[in-house]
């Protein structure tokens, strides 16, 4: 099946296509910000940390108030409001030179793309027939891949290259103004919830919800632990390339390309391997591989070496994660998708910020391989001891059927 019967369901369609147009200046955005203000804080990697830290609470946030707007009766007003509300944030951190004031817009945009998050991938269930829900999975999984491989390059070579973030922003803003455009084309999208009561229709968040699904509250715990990780990882990543790997600010693209490019073959043979492995059994070895990774990577000082473990490790990444939605899919009923999303992600982004807050506090104090050795010496252990868990095993072995969904086309 190609990807492009994907494109024949319109509402698919238009949200996937503004989903990866903003996405894409996101991506640039975030790289070139990390670089502005490492210039701008006389290379503190404290306030590299800070602003991580705040973009992920802020995201966290979103991320819960889109999970509870599950039965509200528009999904698409929702999509448009958190899409156009960016543009005046975008233009207001144009005229912004301090550090305190960047950081916070920084975080009010990561704020609205986190309400965004949970209820595109809900409607992504309902926008596709079943059987071809994986290969729509895999697809987003594969553009989010291919963004993480181009973008972070092309932020970096822009600001390097016009030592300026104002054309960064600029075509940030621009691909928030396009996403806007596809999604006011999409179908108004009543509340997937049918349902719903009036008295329920509008925030909703059931905080028992992991306690009525322990499966998804193991692979939310693997992914709390990878977020932990990834929340340590990132800031430190600029530091890292331009210490201990030799680089420049131009390699630091380099290596988040390597990343992406990993990610986009993963995404790539991810749906191939999910024919022939359950999506449950993907998301375990997936975590257990990525908990390794960190503490193997450090052991090489050689760019090119470092680069290639990146690309291994962006492989597995990204054939993770579209298991991880594949499962969703398959087990959570229609009303509960966006529920589902959200809880998930908020599982990966609160140790993401504590990760986040970790490098703040402590990575004046040490050197960064020293950061990533006992945080990589950490999560090894953990995930040594999960493997015994019964949760742990009981996930592994699961049998699941897909459950039957009405389309929206």
């Amino acid at each position: 099946m190609s990807s492009s019967s994907l494109f024949k369901h319109r509402n698919f369609a238009r949200l996937f296509f503004a989903s990866g147009i903003s996405e894409f200046g996101s991506f640039v955005t975030d790289t070139g910000l990390m670089l502005y203000l490492f210039s701008l804080t006389d290379n503190s990697k404290s306030w590299l940390g800070t602003s991580k830290a705040v973009f992920i609470l802020s995201y966290t946030l979103g991320t819960f108030i889109g999970g509870g707007l599950r039965n509200y009766k528009s999904f698409k007003r929702i999509l448009l409001f958190s899409n156009l509300i960016r543009i005046p944030l975008l233009i207001l951190m144009i005229f912004s030179e301090s550090p305190t004031l960047l950081v916070c817009l920084s975080g009010l945009v990561a704020f609205f793309q986190g309400i965004f998050t949970p209820l595109r991938r809900a409607l992504t269930n309902v926008f596709v027939p079943k059987e071809k829900i994986k290969k729509a999975n895999s697809l987003s999984s594969t553009t989010y891949a291919a963004l993480h491989l181009i973008c972070p390059y092309i932020g970096a070579l822009i600001y390097t290259r016009l030592g300026t973030i104002t054309p960064i922003f600029l075509g940030d803003l621009l691909t928030y103004v396009v996403a806007f455009i596809l999604l006011l084309g999409m179908s108004d999208i009543k509340n997937i919830n049918q349902e719903a009561s009036d008295k329920e229709a509008g925030f909703m968040f059931d905080l028992k919800f992991l306690s009525k699904h322990p499966h998804i509250r193991t692979m939310s715990i693997q992914y709390a632990i990878v977020g932990m990780m990834v929340g340590i990882l990132i800031p430190l990543l600029l530091p890292y390339t331009l210490q201990e790997l030799d680089g420049t600010k131009e390699d630091y693209g380099v290596v988040m390309l390597c990343f992406g490019l990993g990610g986009l073959i993963g995404g790539l043979v991810s749906n191939k391997i999910g024919e022939f492995i359950p999506s449950n059994k993907l998301a375990v070895i997936g975590f257990l591989f990525e908990a390794n990774m960190l503490l193997i990577w450090i052991q090489f000082n050689n760019f090119i070496l470092a680069c290639a473990l990146l690309i291994i490790w962006g492989a597995v990444v990204f054939i993770r994660i579209p298991a991880q939605f594949n499962f969703i899919s398959e087990t959570i009923e229609t009303k509960d998708l966006a529920m589902a999303h959200s809880i998930v992600q908020i599982c990966f982004v609160i140790p993401n910020f504590f990760g986040g807050l970790v490098v703040a506090l402590f990575a004046d104090m040490v050197s960064v391989r020293q950061m990533y050795m006992y945080s990589g010496i950490a999560f090894c252990l953990i995930a040594f001891f999960r493997v015994f868990l019964s949760s742990t095993r009981d996930f592994y072995s699961l049998k699941t059927n897909q459950i039957e969904r009405e389309l929206i086309d």
